[in-house]
């Protein structure tokens, strides 16, 4: 899709992924990030009334580790 051969285009996901995570200060903070809109409505299970988050709440926060992690594809 890019032109590039695999392994650049693998290696530019590393550092991305790499970048990003250094960015959001470790590992643990980064996936805490990454699941912020599952984790507020998981932490509503059982609770009389669901609050709904606000508009790309849930999925915004996905971004940031998704794009390096969706760059490759199998051929």
């Amino acid at each position: 899709m890019t032109g590039w051969p695999r392994w650049r285009v693998g290696a530019a996901a590393v550092a991305s992924g790499a970048a990003v995570i250094w960015l959001e200060g470790g590992p643990v903070p980064a996936l805490e990030t990454h699941f912020s809109g599952a984790l507020g409505l998981l932490s509503q299970f059982g609770a009389p009334v669901v609050h709904l988050p606000v508009l790309g709440a849930f999925l915004v926060p996905q971004i940031a580790l998704s794009v390096p992690a969706g760059c490759w594809r199998p051929a």
